[in-house]
Parts: structure tokens; sequence; C-alpha cells
């Protein structure tokens, strides 16, 4: 058998310091049921080698849903197990409940900790998205200090999708179950929820104007406007800096 993914079905797909990865797990539609899928990641170097990482390389961690690096250091999200560090092929730690002081929360009447995503600000600290739980934007420092931040929202049924952090540094996050967007500003200062603002986007004229509130995919583009995938087509915030500003802000179809 020729070197290559150990799979066809793959989750996501992210080209990061010169490799190519490919995580597997996955989710049912309704984000509440687990895959259960052990074959981690498929990594292309750019040597054009690939490495293929299972769940036992992985600290026993199951569904792989995205993965961050800088430095060489990899960040993979897991819909089960928190989040797996890994270096060099081998494991570093696994971050849970038990060692971020409680940042990383299990999900409300579940011992599973489902991470959506993880990204990297131009810090280098580690942003990422934790599902049905109290605070589910959180962050490891690059001092490896962890915050979480609430958005006042029911922890039922409160699942994400992707995260991506815009040039302004807000945070932008795909709600589940058609719950549309937030975005989240902690106003550089992490330590500090003091003076951090947050929006919850719909699609009502003033509040985001969204297409609708079946959220796919988003992305921001080189002249910083988000682009953002629904069921009903593309809304493109062409002033995302204005989101906390009291002007209009809504996307465009």
């Amino acid at each position: 058998i020729p070197e290559g993914p150990v799979r066809n079905d793959i989750y996501s797909l992210e080209f990061l310091e010169n490799k190519l990865y490919q995580c597997y797990g996955g989710h049912a539609e309704n984000f509440w049921e687990n895959w259960s899928i052990n074959n981690g990641v498929s990594i292309k170097t750019k040597y054009g080698e690939w490495v293929n990482y299972d769940r036992y390389e992985l600290g026993n961690a199951k569904d792989i849903m995205e993965v961050a690096v800088r430095n060489g250091t990899e960040y993979y999200a897991s819909w089960y197990h928190g989040i797996v560090e890994m270096k060099s092929g081998e494991l570093i730690t696994k971050h849970n409940i038990e060692n971020t002081n409680g940042v990383l929360d299990t999900a409300y009447n579940s011992n599973k900790t489902r991470i959506s995503d993880l990204k990297f600000d131009n810090e280098g600290n580690l942003w990422g998205l934790n599902s049905e739980v109290y605070h589910p934007l959180f962050v490891k420092t690059k001092n490896n200090q962890w915050f979480s931040f609430s958005m006042n929202q029911n922890q039922v049924n409160l699942f994400f999708d992707d995260l991506i952090i815009d040039q302004y540094n807000q945070k932008w996050g795909v709600i589940g179950r058609s719950g549309g967007l937030f975005v989240y500003d902690d106003n550089n200062t992490i330590s500090d929820p003091s003076d951090d603002q947050y929006k919850i986007l719909n699609n009502t004229i003033g509040q985001g104007n969204l297409p609708s509130m079946r959220v796919y995919s988003i992305a921001e583009d080189l002249d910083g406007e988000i682009w953002v995938g629904t069921d009903k087509g593309i809304g493109v915030f062409y002033n995302p800096s204005a989101i906390f500003s009291g002007n209009n802000f809504d996307a465009q179809q």
C-alpha cells in the first residue's frame, strides 16, 4: 500500500508550517452524538512523506476535529477528550478539566470535553471553543495561563463549529444548530474581562443580517472582510471593525 491518508472521510484540512493536516473526527448533524473515530490525523510533510497518528498515539483521544500549530508544536482539538499537544511525533500532554484549572470543562450532562476549533492569534495565544459549557471561549496564553469567557448563553445545546480571529483581534465563532455567529472582543486584555464586549449575530437587520442562521463556514479575506457561508448563500461583513461601534455593520448578501 503506498503512503497516504488512512481514511477517505476527512472532517477538516489545514495547511500550517509547510505541512498538510487531515483530521478525521466528526459528530452527528445534531452535534450531540460523537462518531468515535479513532483514526486521528494524517500529515503530509514538506518533503512529501505521510505521517499518521491514530487515537492511541494521540493520548487515546477520539474525534480529532482541527489542529493549530506554532513553532512545530501541534495542538489537536478533540470532540471527546479536550486538547492533545504533540511535538516531533511525541505526546507532550492532554489538556482537560484537570490540568487547566477547570477552564476546559466537560459538556452538559456528559463526561466529554468537546473542542471544535483552535486558532493562534498574532501574539502566540491559543484560542478555542468548548461546547455545552458556561465559558465556551477559552485561551491558553503564550505564558501558559488559561482563561475562559462567558457570553451569558444557556450551556444546554450550546454547540460550536469554526473559529477565526480577524485582523482587529476579534474572535468570530460559528454557533451550531442554527445559532448564527458570535463576535468577541477581549480588548487585548486577556486577564481583565471587565472591558470585554460580545455580540450574538442573527438574521435580523441591525443585528448581523445573516442570510440564514444556519452557518456552515466563515473566513476572512485579504482586505479584512468576513465572509460567511450559510444554507441560503453568502453574507459579507464589509466593515467588521464597526461591530461594537454602534454604527451599521450588517452583512450584505
